[in-house]
């Protein structure tokens, strides 16, 4: 199953980042994103309007610890 394939990279980074000694926050924003795309890309009922908010702002939430931690990210296969 795909989902699961995601989580797993999901994983992945958690424990890179914790290997590191890098912030971690953003991953549980891209949990919350990955956990529920199934369901948006491919349920059959309508996302909410309070719904797509909470998914908007997983995304900045995580976008925002992506930048912030780009160059320590950027540095992983180099090490």
């Amino acid at each position: 199953m795909k989902g699961l394939d995601h989580l797993q990279a999901v994983e992945e980074t958690s424990k890179q980042c914790k290997r590191r000694r890098l912030n971690a926050s953003g991953v549980a924003q891209l949990r919350s994103l990955i956990q529920q795309k199934s369901a948006v890309s491919y349920g059959d009922q309508r996302v909410s309007h309070e719904k797509a908010l909470a998914l908007a702002e997983a995304s900045r939430r995580f976008q925002a610890w992506t930048f912030s931690n780009c160059k320590e990210l950027a540095q992983w296969d180099h090490q």
